[in-house]
């Protein structure tokens, strides 16, 4: 049993090594840790230690997956749902890696692999912008180079990740501090190349958290150099990479005001689809799973919805976490998703930042909250399992526990 215990840090490393690159070898690994974890006892351990130091966040988790579980009952479709509920699966690694990694030493050889695998995917990110690596897969191409992540995951992965480089870097003096800061502004510059609007707000978001963190209290710096920043970022956004991207995204809200559903961006007729599913179940919703097959009846009804690329098939969600929380699960369910949400920034916020991982906590809300907007951050493989990482190597810090209710 020792052996088993002693084998899951050093998998939860490779595990972080390999994270980039390879989605079936990430699931083999971590699904060794999680059958090693239930069998050694570590899962049980992890989960009395967060409902004991982090009460708040483990009402807030359970609230919402429960939610997604009971949906099942009144689901429409419930086969769909029960697809939806097990692609889930990597959550279940959240309370091994609290305790796995509970020891400083591991936490130091976790980030290690972890940091140089994303270093590595963003070399062969340059690469493959460069012409010199040909690669087309989830939207990543050489115009959009985000390698085997894909377009929609890029900038909620490498923006916690440059966000946690500049907190890190900032305890740090000499090479270290500026070996941090180097990763951390190539990773904001990867981000920034590519075409993803949500990553955009996400780096912005993530970097602004982290200025007002180390710059409040000290008067004029606490609001000049983040807005001097802003302003940096939006002159990069306007003359840099994501100009075209801007444009569009102007076009689609002229378009939208306009009542013209068939040139604006293709997420808001199925933002708008999304609402009109919660429509026709206000109270409960459709249940899990039952998003797709409803958005079909409700373009039967409203074919302006049917947008471009579509093909006529319906997507089994809208692009947006919170649209997607209210049509399955109604009120109740957007309100479970916001609570998360809530405990996520709040008690992230108050959390220990002095051990660097301890602004992981509040990272992983900042960021889910502004990706929730773009995409189902919480279900897709690199999102989820990216904030499941991170959010449980914030919850081993020994410190933060003192502080949380």
């Amino acid at each position: 049993m020792i052996q088993i215990r002693a084998s899951i840090p050093w998998l939860l490393c490779l595990a972080g090594l390999v994270f980039p690159f390879s989605v079936a070898a990430e699931n083999a690994i971590l699904g060794a840790c999680i059958g090693l974890g239930l069998i050694s006892g570590i899962f049980w351990q992890g989960v009395q230690l967060i409902w004991n130091a982090y009460r708040t966040l483990a009402i807030a988790l359970a609230a919402y997956f429960s939610l997604m579980v009971l949906g099942l009952i009144w689901s429409i479709d419930p086969g769909w749902g029960l697809y939806v509920v097990g692609h889930q699966w990597f959550w279940l690694i959240l309370p091994i890696v609290v305790v796995a990694l509970s020891d400083g030493k591991w936490k130091k050889r976790f980030l290690i692999f972890f940091s140089a695998g994303l270093m590595t995917h963003l070399i062969f990110c340059l690469l493959q912008k460069s012409g010199f690596v040909i690669l087309e897969f989830a939207g990543s191409n050489a115009a959009d180079a985000t390698g085997y992540i894909g377009h929609i995951g890029f900038g909620l992965v490498y923006g916690i990740w440059a966000g946690w480089l500049m907190h890190w870097g900032w305890g740090e003096s000499g090479r270290m501090r500026w070996l941090a800061w180097f990763l951390s502004l190539f990773a904001w510059m990867m981000i920034f190349s590519a075409q993803g609007r949500g990553g955009y707000v996400i780096a912005l978001a993530v970097f602004l958290a982290v200025c007002m963190r180390h710059f409040i209290g000290m008067g004029w710096k606490t609001y000049l150099i983040p807005l001097g920043s802003v302003g940096l970022m939006c002159v990069l956004l306007a003359f840099g990479p994501g100009q075209s991207r801007i444009v569009d995204a102007w076009h689609g809200l002229e378009a939208i005001r306009s009542g013209d559903l068939s040139h604006a961006d293709a997420r808001w007729p199925m933002w708008i689809g999304a609402v009109e599913v919660w429509k026709s179940s206000p109270a409960f919703g459709v249940g899990t799973g039952g998003f797709q097959k409803a958005l079909a009846e409700v373009w039967k009804e409203r074919p302006e919805l049917i947008y471009a690329g579509s093909g006529g098939v319906a997507p089994n969600h809208p692009h947006n976490m919170y649209v997607l929380s209210l049509a399955r699960l109604g009120l109740v369910g957007l309100g479970a998703f916001v609570l998360l949400l809530i405990v996520l920034c709040r008690n992230g916020w108050k959390q220990d930042w002095s051990p660097p991982e301890g602004s992981l906590f509040f990272l992983t809300g900042i960021a889910l909250s502004v990706d929730a907007i773009f995409g189902p951050s919480l279900e897709q493989h690199f999102t989820g399992i990216m904030l499941a990482l991170m959010l449980g190597l914030a919850l081993s810090s020994d410190k933060g526990r003192t502080i949380q209710t």
